[in-house]
Order: structure tokens, then C-alpha cells, then sequence
């Protein structure tokens, strides 16, 4: 009875430790604002989709008004370099405007559409 009772408590624990490692690894995105070439829908449609194709990137959202992309993202998972070759690979040139963490309550709102 102890062994079935010790083994439950152990997979429990061992579960935990792995949900609290990936809670952890969730919340530590950053958004990056990078000022682009781009002038058109068809750029805008390209650059988004391109950089959304990333492993690690949960939004990118490009405004023609400032033609400023803004991207959030797991940097555990792409890097700010590997973004910004993403959309000058492209033909586009870049220019990083700004780069911040964000909290978890920030990453967990509703993502506005800029346009």
C-alpha cells in the first residue's frame, strides 16, 4: 500500500516540476518593432506570414501607415536575428526600433490588428 501511495505522490510531483518548467518557459516573451521597407498589401501579407511561420512567434503584425512590424515571440525559441534576416532575406530593409520583455499579463491579452 506505502509503494502505491509513494509512487503516486512521485508522479505527481514529477508532473508538477514539468508544468511549472513549461508555465515558466510560456511567459518569457518579448515583442520586438521593427521599422521595414515595405509600401504595399502584397508586402505586408508576405512579411507577416513569413515571419509567422517562425517556430517561437505567436503574432506579427505589420502597419503600412509607419511600416513598423511588430512581432511577439519566445525568444527560448527564435532569436531577435533570426527575425530580422527572416524579412531581410526578403529584400526588405530593416531597422530594430525598439525590443522589450513582456509580462504575462501583456502576452495574454488579445492581440490588437494594426493597420
Amino acid at each position: 500500500m506505502k509503494t502505491g501511495l509513494y509512487k503516486t505522490a512521485m508522479l505527481a510531483f514529477a508532473l508538477m516540476i514539468i508544468f511549472i518548467g513549461r508555465a515558466i518557459s510560456e511567459d518569457s516573451f518579448r515583442e520586438i518593432k521593427i521599422k521595414t521597407s515595405a509600401y504595399s498589401f502584397m508586402c505586408k501579407n508576405r512579411i507577416e506570414t513569413e515571419v509567422k511561420k517562425l517556430d517561437g512567434v505567436r503574432n506579427s503584425v505589420l502597419s503600412l501607415e509607419n511600416k513598423v512590424l511588430t512581432v511577439k515571440f519566445n525568444p527560448s525559441k527564435v532569436t531577435t536575428d533570426k527575425i530580422k534576416t527572416t524579412i531581410s532575406d526578403m529584400g526588405y530593409t530593416i531597422t530594430v526600433e525598439s525590443e522589450k520583455d513582456l509580462g504575462k499579463d501583456e502576452t495574454n491579452k488579445k492581440e490588437d490588428n494594426i493597420e
